[in-house]
């Protein structure tokens, strides 16, 4: 294959990857949309809104962080996104979530999907 046949390839893989990652972005919102509504239908019905979660919980906070950089329109600081996790209802269950949310954050970077800015930390477009 000729450099300009793999470069073109990269391209192709680079705009899907974005595409994929925005699809999931958007998939997360809309479960803890459910999941809101859920316990909120649970708690007028009486009835428990316990559901079997079969998501990887070592992916949690990822998938949390990815989220909440992909809905913001500028870039947030790890209390900005802390406080934004909070208020999505995602479970804070950790020592030192500040450090779990940066070691995260530089692992994402690391795998090119965050990039951080003077500002702040934003999804890599």
């Amino acid at each position: 294959m000729s450099r300009e046949m793999y470069q073109k390839a990269l391209r192709v893989a680079k705009k899907e990857l974005q595409a994929l990652l925005k699809e999931r972005a958007d998939l997360d919102i809309r479960i803890t949309q459910l999941k809101q509504t859920v316990t909120n239908l649970a708690v007028l019905t009486g009835e428990t809104s316990e559901l079997e979660d079969t998501s990887d919980p070592n992916e949690g906070i990822s998938n949390g962080i990815r989220r909440v950089l992909f809905t913001s329109s500028v870039p947030l600081t790890p209390p900005q996104i802390r406080d934004a996790l909070v208020k999505a209802g995602f479970s804070m269950d950790y020592s030192s979530v500040l450090t779990v949310i940066h070691n995260t954050l530089k692992r994402l970077e690391k795998q090119g999907e965050v990039t951080q800015t003077p500002s702040g930390w934003t999804v890599k477009k």
